[in-house]
C-alpha cells in the first residue's frame, strides 16, 4: 500500500475529462499541486458520502470503486479485461474537486455542521434544513456538491445492507 492519498483520477485523466465538461473554472485555474490535492480530497468525499450498492471488487482495495454485486461486476473493461472505476464516478470527483477549489460552500457547510440554522446579512438571509442531511435527501452533512451528489445517487445503497 502506498503512502500517497488515493484518487480516482490522475492529473492527466482529469485534464482530458475537464476539457469535455462545462464549467470547472476553479479547477482549471488551479496549479497542478492544488488540482491533485483537490482530486484526493474529492475522492475521499465521494467514498465517504454514502454506503454504496454491492461491495468492493477487491476487499483489499483502498477505495470504494470498482464495485461488485454478488457475482456481477458493475463496471468491466473488456479490452483491458479488468474491473474499472465508472466514468460517472470520475466525473463526480472532478466536479467535487472544482467545488473544493472554488471554496464557496465550505464556510456554509462548517456553519451547518456547528449547528447554524440560519444567517442574515443586511437584506440577504439563508435558512438551513435541520438535521445532518440537506433537503431532498442529499449526502450526509452536504459533503458533496450538487453535481457530484446527483451522480452518487445512482450508486447509493437504498435498501438492504452492505455486503
Amino acid at each position: 500500500m502506498s503512502d500517497a492519498i488515493p484518487t480516482y483520477l490522475s492529473l492527466d485523466e482529469a485534464a482530458i475529462l475537464a476539457a469535455q465538461l462545462p464549467g470547472l473554472a476553479a479547477y482549471l485555474a488551479a496549479n497542478s499541486g492544488q488540482q491533485l490535492a483537490a482530486l484526493r480530497q474529492a475522492s475521499s468525499d465521494f467514498d465517504l458520502a454514502y454506503p454504496y450498492q454491492g461491495a468492493k471488487y477487491d476487499p483489499d482495495q483502498e477505495m470504494e470503486f470498482p464495485r461488485i454485486d454478488g457475482d456481477h461486476i458493475r463496471d468491466w473493461d473488456s479490452t483491458a479485461n479488468a474491473a474499472i472505476v465508472p466514468a460517472a464516478v470520475k466525473r463526480a470527483v472532478l466536479h467535487q474537486a472544482d467545488s473544493i477549489l472554488d471554496g464557496g460552500r465550505e464556510n456554509r457547510l462548517e456553519g451547518q455542521h456547528d449547528g447554524l440554522a440560519s444567517q442574515q446579512v443586511g437584506s440577504m438571509s439563508e435558512s438551513y434544513t435541520a438535521g445532518t442531511t440537506p433537503a431532498g435527501g442529499g449526502n450526509a452533512a452536504g459533503a458533496l456538491c450538487r453535481r457530484a451528489d446527483m451522480i452518487a445517487q445512482r450508486y447509493r445503497l437504498r435498501t438492504g445492507r452492505m455486503l
